[in-house]
């Protein structure tokens, strides 16, 4: 009878490292660049309580604008992700805002939510990865 039981757990156990380890490629399409200069910054969180903190992210990249859309792939484990974006037009590093604090240069956030006074949350940002997944973020400009 012990045998058999752990077998199962073995097998339990390797399954479930198995899964752990498995990838997922999340393609992502940038749409509505105007300008090809400077960079799109991309942050991807894995969590609520560091979106959209910037220095805060799991993962970002800086891209080269070349054409007027753009696109990229994270390869990731299974779970939820949030992507936050800009377009840094002149290459100083930051997202340039007005003085209110509204964005100069385009951004965007996976779902494409459109923000009223302050960023979305997580959860309304949230893209549950499976398998294999694209998705297309059209910048705003305010």
């Amino acid at each position: 009878m012990k045998i058999p039981v752990t077998i199962s757990l073995i097998v339990l156990i390797f399954f479930m490292g198995y899964r752990q380890q498995q990838k997922v490629k999340l393609h992502c399409i940038v749409k509505g660049i105007e300008e090809r200069t400077g960079t799109v910054e991309v942050a991807l969180y894995n969590n609520e309580e560091s979106f959209p903190i910037d220095g805060e992210e799991y993962l970002s990249k800086s891209l080269p604008v070349k054409k007027d859309t753009l696109a990229f792939t994270f390869c990731l484990t299974p779970g939820d992700y949030a992507i936050a974006l800009y377009h840094d037009r002149n290459g100083n590093g930051r997202c340039d805002k007005n003085r209110l604090g509204i964005p100069r240069e385009r951004f965007g956030f996976s779902n494409n939510i459109h923000p009223r006074l302050r960023a979305p949350s997580f959860r309304k940002a949230t893209i549950h990865l499976e398998a294999d997944t694209t998705i297309v973020i059209r910048l705003i400009k305010y």
